[in-house]
């Protein structure tokens, strides 16, 4: 990003030290933490003492991160040993979809934050969107073709529809592009099995960077928990149960049990920093 004060490779806490001190507000800056690294020390302190150590810190809604405790981080060429991965990043190895291309494509920073585009929330209903227009083309309602017709958290909604007609589903996208509500319920049904694809590709991707890491660690059959943050793990419990039954289908691959136990760190970065703080001030 190009700014007039550009604070690339410099020390923007002691830059925010310094803004404090010259324009005389009463304030002491005695930690400066992202998203990550607060949620993973709020879980470590709020999980409970019958699962393993909390070594890894997940933020997943809006965007997607992870950061994890490296005992040899010196290795790396880290000074510290909490390592912020920019997970959102990683993207070299995976396999894309038409849809995905699209997004990527007209996204504000096209081929960049890939693995982030595929598991983040801001983007699944786009994701869904556009993969209808592939799938119906011309046969689906002009409004399909306007951005920002249908939220993550539709998706969810289609995706989680148990009535027998399939109301829920009808009545959202009716409501979000005019789509006939006499329309065949075999369309319906596979805008809804399109929507579960879709959630569950951004959990096992989740859940495969989780079971990495782990591996890295060499901590697999010890176990290891997992701090999480953000709107798909906090608000959506469907969510939560899909990363865990990817989890345990990569555990079952290496003939183990359940090896990473999620724990939600409510307001995990606040939290995180203000434990954080008080530490540093003791």
């Amino acid at each position: 990003m190009d700014t007039e004060d550009p604070v690339e490779k410099r020390d923007v806490g002691a830059l925010m030290a310094e803004a404090l001190k010259r324009n005389s507000v009463p304030m002491e800056l005695v930690a400066l933490v992202n998203d990550t690294v607060g949620t993973l020390v709020s879980g470590a302190y709020q999980k409970p003492s019958n699962i393993p150590a909390c070594l890894i810190g997940v933020i997943i809604g809006t965007g997607f991160n992870i950061c994890y405790y490296e005992e040899n981080a010196q290795k790396y060429e880290y000074s510290g040993k909490v390592i912020n991965m920019e997970m959102g990043s990683f993207n070299k190895a995976l396999p894309y979809t038409i849809a995905d291309i699209e997004v990527d494509w007209f996204s504000n920073n096209p081929g960049s934050q890939k693995l982030e585009k595929m598991i983040s929330g801001m983007l699944l209903g786009d994701i869904v969107r556009r993969a209808v227009i592939i799938a119906f083309k011309n046969c689906a309602p002009s409004s399909v073709w306007k951005e920002n017709t249908l939220s993550s958290e539709q998706v969810f909604d289609i995706a989680k529809d148990t009535s027998e007609m399939l109301e829920i589903s009808q009545t959202i996208l009716k409501s979000a592009w005019n789509w006939p509500k006499k329309e065949e319920s075999s369309s319906i049904l596979f805008i809804k099995q399109l929507c579960e694809a879709v959630i569950s590709r951004s959990a096992t991707l989740l859940a495969c960077s989780l079971f990495a890491i782990a591996r890295h660690l060499k901590i697999l059959e010890k176990g290891v928990s997992c701090a999480m943050d953000g709107a798909l793990i906090a608000k959506q419990p469907f969510y939560r149960k899909k990363v865990e039954s990817a989890l345990n289908s990569l555990a079952a691959l290496y003939g183990i049990s359940q090896t990473i136990h999620l724990v939600t760190a409510d307001d995990g970065s606040g939290k995180g920093a203000a434990l954080l703080g008080a530490l540093n001030s003791l």
